[in-house]
C-alpha cells in the first residue's frame, strides 16, 4: 500500500499524476464571494484547450482558490477527492449559497428608463440583465426593451413602425445614438457659452456700480432702495402710485425751474444719479438736446420724467422743502400751468445770461 501524502483531500492517484510539459498557470480567482457555477464553468473552459486529465484538473483547480475557498479546501477529509466529479460536487455544495438566482423574462419586462438616463445608459443596463435571462424568444425581449423605454424618437420610431424583434431595434439603434451624442455636445457647447456670456455681464456690472456718478459721491452700490431710485417700479409707474400708494401723478409746485433744482442738490450726497447714467462724455447726436441728469442726449434736463419723479420722491421726504411753492400741493391743471411759467422764466434768465457774457 502507497503511504498517504502529506494529508491532502486528494487521493494519492491524484496526487501522483505527472504534470505535462507544456503546463502554463491558469489566472483565475475565487474567494468563496462569487457564482460557484461561473467559476466553474471558467476553469473547464481553459482547461478543455489542454485535455488535462483528470489527477492534474484537480490539483490546477486548488490553485484558483483564495481567502475562505482555500481554507475550506485545506479543512477537507484526507483522502476524500478521488476525481474532479468528486472535488465538483463538493465545491458546488460548499458554496451554494453564493449561486445567483435566475432571471426571468419578469427581470426584463421590470427594466424602465430612467428620467434622467440617457438612451445609450439604458440599452447597456438592458443588455446585461438580458444575458442572465436564458431561452429567452428576440420579439419578447423587443416588447420588454420597448415597454421600458421613456417618450423620445426612438420610441416615437417604434411605436409608428412596430419592430419585429428585438433586431430590429438593434438595427436602427445606432443613428439615435449618434442623434442623442450630438444634442448632448450641443447642450454643453450651449450652456458653455451662456456661462461664459453670463460671467461677461456680471463683470460689466460690477465695473458700472463701482464707478461713482457725480463727482464727490462714494461708488453706487446695486442695494439702492427704490425710493432712491430714479425710475419707480413698473407697477408704479402704469399705475401711477409711489411708496405706501401714494398718487405719483401730482407734483408739488416749486418755486424753481427743474433744471436749476437739480443743478442745485446734485452734488448733495443724498442726491442719486440714475441706473443708465451714461458714464464719460456721452456722444452727440444731431438736433438732440444733452439732459444733464442722464449725461445723455436726447430731450432736455427739464422734461426728463425721471427726473421729475425723482424730485416728488425727494419733495415728499422733506429734502426740498426750501424749493416748495408756499409749502402746498395744488390741483394738478394749476401745477402744469406754475410750471409752464416757471420754466419760461428760468429759460429767459439763462437767454439774459447769456448775452451778458
Amino acid at each position: 500500500m502507497i503511504p498517504r501524502l502529506n494529508g491532502s483531500p486528494f487521493s494519492n492517484e491524484i496526487l501522483l499524476e505527472p504534470f505535462p510539459v507544456n503546463y502554463r498557470p491558469i489566472s483565475l480567482d475565487y474567494d468563496g464571494t462569487a457564482d460557484p457555477k461561473e467559476h466553474m464553468a471558467w476553469f473547464e473552459g481553459l482547461v478543455a484547450l489542454h485535455q488535462y486529465a483528470e489527477g492534474i484538473k484537480c490539483r490546477i483547480f486548488v490553485t484558483t482558490l483564495s481567502g475562505v475557498a482555500q481554507r475550506w479546501f485545506r479543512n477537507l477529509k484526507a483522502d476524500s477527492i478521488h476525481s474532479f466529479g468528486d472535488l465538483y460536487l463538493t465545491f458546488m455544495r460548499q458554496f451554494a449559497n453564493a449561486t445567483q438566482v435566475k432571471k426571468t423574462v419578469m427581470s426584463l419586462m421590470d427594466i424602465m428608463q430612467e428620467a434622467h438616463e440617457t438612451l445609450r445608459e439604458y440599452i447597456a443596463r438592458f443588455n446585461v440583465i438580458a444575458l442572465d435571462v436564458l431561452d429567452v424568444e428576440s420579439q419578447i425581449k423587443g416588447y420588454a426593451f420597448v415597454k421600458g423605454l421613456k417618450p423620445g424618437p426612438l420610441f416615437d420610431r417604434l411605436l409608428i413602425t412596430p419592430p419585429r424583434d428585438f433586431d430590429d431595434i438593434m438595427a436602427v439603434l445606432p443613428g439615435y445614438l449618434q442623434l442623442e451624442d450630438a444634442k448632448a455636445a450641443w447642450k454643453a457647447e450651449s450652456d458653455k457659452h451662456r456661462s461664459k456670456k453670463s460671467d461677461n455681464n456680471t463683470e460689466h456690472n460690477d465695473r458700472h456700480y463701482q464707478r461713482a456718478p457725480y463727482k464727490g459721491l462714494p461708488p453706487r452700490i446695486p442695494t439702492m432702495s427704490i425710493e432712491m431710485q430714479s425710475t419707480p417700479p413698473r407697477a408704479a409707474r402704469d399705475e401711477g402710485e409711489g411708496r405706501d400708494g401714494e398718487d405719483m401723478r401730482r407734483r408739488t409746485p416749486l418755486n424753481r425751474h427743474v433744471e436749476e433744482i437739480f443743478h442745485i442738490i446734485k452734488d448733495e450726497r443724498w442726491f442719486r444719479a440714475p441706473w443708465d447714467y451714461t458714464q464719460g462724455d456721452p456722444k452727440p447726436r444731431r438736433n438732440k438736446s444733452l439732459y444733464e441728469y442722464h449725461n445723455a442726449y436726447g430731450h432736455s434736463t427739464a422734461q426728463c420724467g425721471h427726473l421729475q419723479h425723482q424730485l416728488e420722491i425727494l419733495v415728499r421726504k422733506g429734502l426740498l422743502d426750501r424749493f416748495i411753492d408756499g409749502l402746498h400741493r395744488d390741483t394738478p391743471k394749476r401745477q402744469r400751468n406754475d410750471n409752464h411759467n416757471r420754466e419760461r422764466d428760468y429759460r429767459e434768465k439763462r437767454r439774459t445770461q447769456g448775452r451778458e457774457r
